[in-house]
């Protein structure tokens, strides 16, 4: 009980310190490598450090005494996890850490969780994402955009923010794409016509499943041609 009495008291004193040299404003904008950012996503920062707890240095006496911590500059410890922190829609998040340059063991750093989830869904993104990078925090602000940003997997399955997957597994270009209980799938006898956006359905491309129009009626030759607007030798009208 006293222990946890004084780890109260030597948090309630720390959030009083005035940011100096032991304490470092971290900034960031989380982008993936196509310039998405990962908005809405959340920030963990966690403390690498081996060697014992870890400890910064107070040189007020009066915050030393009150924290039972002896004669200044004393040590007080500090605590291991800061967040999760949301990360706003353009990606950025902003963090107060202590330096590692003032936290004792020596060698520590800071380790950067960042996740998003559900992420885009699959085909056009890749779904959840979660990656870490660890970081030497020090000086008075810091900016980690680059940094972190580096480490980030992309977000989506096409370059340049836009346009057609260029990777999607399991998938036959040109027919249409679906979300196949989270992996790429085509749908047999279909077809795209890039530079017109024609779709053509063709049911017999599906010898075991024909397709199936409102549950009732079972089309088996050539279906439609959704690049023409008019009504079909089947009886169908296309608007």
């Amino acid at each position: 009980m006293k222990r946890l009495f004084l780890w109260s008291v030597a948090s309630l004193l720390l959030a009083v310190v005035p940011l100096s040299a032991q304490q470092t404003v971290v900034t960031a904008t989380v982008k993936d490598p196509n310039g998405i950012p990962y908005a809405g996503g959340t920030v963990q920062a966690s403390l690498q450090i081996s060697g014992g707890p870890a400890t910064v240095t107070i040189n007020n006496q009066a915050q030393c005494s009150a924290a039972s911590a002896g004669t200044a500059p004393c040590q007080i410890p500090i605590p291991g996890n800061v967040g999760p922190t949301t990360l706003d829609s353009t990606g950025t998040f902003v963090m107060t850490l202590y330096s590692n340059t003032s936290i004792t063991p020596a060698s520590s750093k800071w380790l950067f969780t960042i996740n998003i989830s559900p992420g885009i869904p699959l085909p056009l993104g890749t779904g959840p994402q979660t990656f870490s990078v660890a970081v030497t925090v020090t000086g008075a602000t810091q900016n980690l955009s680059a940094t972190i940003s580096a480490a980030a997997p992309a977000l989506t399955n096409f370059a340049g923010g836009g346009g057609f997957p260029s990777v999607c597994p399991g998938a036959t270009s040109p027919q249409i794409l679906f979300d196949n209980a989270g992996a790429c799938g085509s749908i047999a006898g279909s077809a795209v016509t890039n530079a017109t956006g024609a779709v053509v359905i063709t049911s017999t491309g599906d010898a075991v499943t024909p397709l199936t129009i409102n549950g009732t009626m079972t089309q088996t030759a050539p279906l439609l041609d959704l690049n023409i607007a008019s009504t079909d030798a089947n009886g169908w009208t296309l608007v």
